[in-house]
């Protein structure tokens, strides 16, 4: 009986090794190629190319041999995939019994690319839609599970590109490997690959994971996640790695131990992120995630930020779907920019992230010294994001945070090379909100119910409206910028403010003092401030009521000429704030011309006096040449009809005035000689009447 059963057996091998050895004698591969290049132009609606022969093998598995292969685009010309070589094997034996078990499917040189367009579309749309359900399947709705089975996928020396928009990104050398692929099995994945993106961004990223899969139960799971990611972003090291001990998906049940993502990065802009996801379990529908912890620490230069937040979330795979809503940290900033040096922000707040909709609201409310900022941030659209926000505080004093004045002076008088002003960030900015401040400081300058509105789009901003109250008056105005020629511009409308006040806070000098009003349409443009300082254009005036023009009192100094009137002496004195001439109004204007303006109309009246005036500042130099020329109104009875120059001069924080006494005792004698000879020909002309009519 043994011997029987031993001779059926080496009959029924014979008959096999004589079966392959038929087929490989008399089987011609080759002559499926025009079938197969035909099947691609009808499903695919594409050109596949093979160039060479398909090559057959039957020990110690059957597997066909691909030999360089390329598939087309939709025109014909451009590549989609292509291939140095493939090699399918499928398992002999069990071909006998009627199933189909693939062995080892290793792909050498497979080079791919895929062009997105704008709208999202991509080329291989059509290659990914799903045909509709027929039969049975349409009738109940269900799919019937694919059987598979595969030894192993082998990727070798791949690359992928993706093009889009912003430019491509690309996967090079790329190597995969993959443990047994059925239903039930553990899957083992290994993969590395070196990347490059259009920000500047290459590197290599590795990739090991064990999964199991049973579609048929809905059943997946994946163990000992561990992506390690290193490379540079311009010219700073990165790198990151994310590890996932556990997560299984039964039907719609899911459930995952801790996941840790840790991120650092070097350079002069340094910065370390770590984040941490606590256990998690629900459905697709509905996950709870009992706790979620982020911790940052920046670096710029000399200043340091450290961020902490942790919140409970829930999401909804289903919906796509994220919510943090107790939010809860702080962020402490230490800057010895800082004129308290260090600062540190409760932070209490909500997150909402819808991707479906391409969403996220966020809330954060916090309190830091004396100040209570509420804050509201919306993002819709995550490619070209359309920000809105929502700023209020209570009272925000800027100075406190700014470099001391000393430390800002120190700075501007180190020179070198000037500080950049770049506006090209507003090419990509979509933004608009509004600010609301119910008392600020800021470089001295005090308000309150200060209200702004921000409408950032197309490479251009405009802030309006700009409105406030503030000493004793208000501002109402509107301000703009724009990328295109670093150009911004400021129109601007202070009425009924208390001017010396105003001035004392700004400018730490008092100039003048009254109330009236200011109107301001300015104009620049320039890569620093200098440039913009040296290339503004406009126009300014002040009307100012009831006040008084600070550092010289030139009612004063014309009483005290009297001793000097036939002196002829000029001197220049520095401004005293002490001295002071009144005016019941004064009114001036400029006209700005490539950072100069310049005046002529310059209108003051006082009972005693009135003047007029023309000249000249100097605002990319930060220098005055203006002469004021003043007259009596007949109090001082010597100086009656002659007209006094006075000339401001200097730069801002050293201005002097000079009065030209001689011009003075000039005009003075002249009018004197004048006035005595106009009293001679009146004397004369009644002695004549009086002889004409015999008197």
């Amino acid at each position: 009986m043994l011997r029987k059963i031993l001779i059926g057996v080496f009959a029924v091998v014979a008959l096999v090794i004589a079966g392959a050895v038929a087929l490989l004698a008399f089987f011609d591969v080759n002559r499926f190629k025009p079938q197969i290049e035909q099947a691609a132009q009808e499903r695919l609606h594409r050109r596949l190319a093979i160039d060479g022969d398909l090559s057959l093998s039957v020990f110690p598995r059957l597997a066909v041999r691909l030999p360089r292969t390329t598939l087309y685009e939709h025109d014909g010309k451009g590549t989609l995939l292509s291939l140095d070589s493939a090699r399918v094997g499928v398992a002999l034996l069990p071909l006998l019994s009627g199933r189909v078990e693939v062995d080892r499917i290793r792909i050498d040189g497979l080079s791919a690319q895929v062009r997105r367009a704008a709208d999202g579309s991509s080329s291989i749309d059509d290659l990914l839609r799903t045909g509709k359900a027929t039969g049975a399947e349409a009738k109940t709705g269900e799919t019937k599970p694919i059987a598979f089975d595969i030894g192993g996928i082998e990727l070798v020396d791949a690359e992928l590109r993706l093009i889009g928009p912003a430019g491509t990104t690309t996967l090079s050398k790329l190597s995969l490997k993959t443990g047994r692929i059925a239903p039930g099995v553990r899957l083992p994945v290994t993969a590395s690959t070196q990347f490059a993106l259009p920000s500047k961004t290459a590197g290599e990223a590795r990739l090991a994971a064990a999964f199991d899969f049973d579609p048929p139960l809905r059943a997946y799971s994946a163990e000992g996640v561990a992506l390690e990611v290193k490379g540079r972003i311009g010219n700073d090291e990165v790198e990151a790695r994310l590890t996932a001990p556990k997560l299984k998906i039964n039907g719609n049940s899911i459930r995952g131990d801790a996941i840790a993502l840790t991120a650092k990065r070097g350079g002069a802009d340094a910065a370390d992120v770590k984040l941490a996801v606590a256990a998690f379990e629900g459905s697709v529908k509905a996950l709870r995630i009992d706790r979620i912890d982020v911790a940052a620490n920046l670096r710029q230069g000399e200043r340091r930020v450290a961020a902490t937040l942790a919140s409970p979330a829930n999401a909804s795979l289903d919906a796509q779907t994220f919510a943090a809503r107790k939010l809860a940290g702080t962020v402490t900033i230490d800057d010895p920019a800082l004129s308290m040096k260090s600062l540190k922000l409760a932070i209490d707040g909500a997150l909402a992230l819808d991707a479906r909709k391409q969403s996220v609201d966020l809330r954060a409310d916090t309190r830091f010294d004396d100040t209570t900022l509420n804050a509201k941030v919306s993002v819709d659209g995550f490619s070209r994001p359309r920000i809105g926000f929502d700023l209020k505080a209570d009272r925000f004093d800027l100075d406190r945070y700014a470099p001391p004045a000393a430390e800002r002076e120190k700075a501007a008088a180190s020179g070198g090379a000037p500080a950049k002003i770049d506006l090209a960030a507003l090419r990509t900015l979509d933004a608009a909100g509004q600010i609301a401040i119910g008392e600020l400081k800021a470089r001295g300058l005090k308000a309150s119910g200060v209200r702004i509105g921000v409408n950032a789009a197309n490479g251009r901003a405009d802030i309006a409206p700009i409105a406030a109250q503030l000493y004793g008056g208000t501002l109402n105005g509107s301000a703009r910028a724009a990328a295109e020629g670093n150009r911004v511009g400021l129109d601007a409308t202070l009425a009924g403010v208390s001017i010396g006040p105003l001035l004392k806070d700004v400018l730490k000098k008092e100039p003048l003092e009254g109330r009236g009003s200011v109107r301001l349409a300015l104009a620049t443009g320039g890569a620093t401030v200098d440039a913009l300082k040296r290339g503004l254009d406009g126009s300014a005036s002040l009307r100012i009521r009831d006040g008084a023009v600070r550092g010289i009192d030139i009612v004063r100094k014309l009483r005290d000429a009297r001793a000097l009137i036939l002196g002829g002496k000029s001197d220049a004195q520095k401004a005293d704030t002490a001295d002071k001439t009144d005016f019941s109004e004064l009114n001036i204007s400029f006209a700005i011309k490539d950072g100069v303006a310049t005046s002529d109309d310059l209108d003051l009246k006082s009972p005693l006096l009135r003047a007029g005036g023309a000249g000249r500042i100097d605002l990319g130099a930060g220098a005055i040449d203006y002469t004021a020329r003043v007259a009596t109104t007949g109090a001082l009875a010597e100086l009656r009809g002659v007209t006094v120059p006075v000339r401001l001069s200097g730069p801002f924080d050293q201005l002097t005035y000079n009065i030209d006494w001689g011009g003075v005792a000039r005009e003075a004698v002249k009018s004197r000689l004048i006035d005595d000879q106009r009293k001679n020909l009146e004397q004369r002309a009644r002695d004549a009447l009086k002889g004409l009519l015999g008197r």
